[in-house]
């Protein structure tokens, strides 16, 4: 290679292994960015603003990075936490069984106050193979029986 030749390769070596290498020596600094998804396994933002938020669990902290309140899904539906600075909470929601408003100690225990009521456990769903065949007791209907019976009439002396 002679002399000429380095003095126009190398230096677009360098270039080019510059540009290739940017973005991985420091933060990469964008003022205003479009896009349909953002993937990543954190996002740290010091302002946001949306129409919706889709998420299983929403985390207010504090400026010391402690749990404020929180929004989260649970067995029974949703639940909402509040947490006092004396570490007292107020949960609100479907929590295992129970829902309502529920006072709770620093411990964990319910306080006086709350309102809970027991939430019945859901009934398992029919099965895919059942909910397309039409049902026999409905389809053989007691032809004896005026379309007009009521049941209460006849039950009264």
């Amino acid at each position: 290679m002679t002399d000429r030749e380095r003095w126009t390769v190398y230096p677009l070596l360098f270039l080019t292994m510059g540009i290739a290498i940017k973005d991985k020596l420091g933060p990469v600094r964008i003022d205003d960015l479009q896009s349909e998804k953002i993937v990543c396994q954190e996002l740290v933002a010091k302002k946001q603003q949306a129409k919706a938020i889709v998420c299983q669990e929403l985390i207010v902290i504090d400026e010391n990075g402690r749990e404020q309140v929180s929004l989260r899904v649970s067995t029974n539906g949703g639940l909402v936490r509040t947490i006092g600075k004396g570490g007292r909470q107020n949960l609100l929601g479907h929590l295992e069984g129970l829902g309502g408003l529920a006072f709770l100690d620093r411990q964990g225990d319910v306080q006086r106050g709350s309102l809970l009521y027991s939430v019945p456990a859901e009934r398992p769903a029919a099965n895919e193979d059942d909910a397309g065949a039409p049902e026999e007791a409905n389809s053989s209907e007691d032809a004896s029986a005026p379309d007009d019976a009521n049941p209460a009439e006849e039950a009264s002396p």
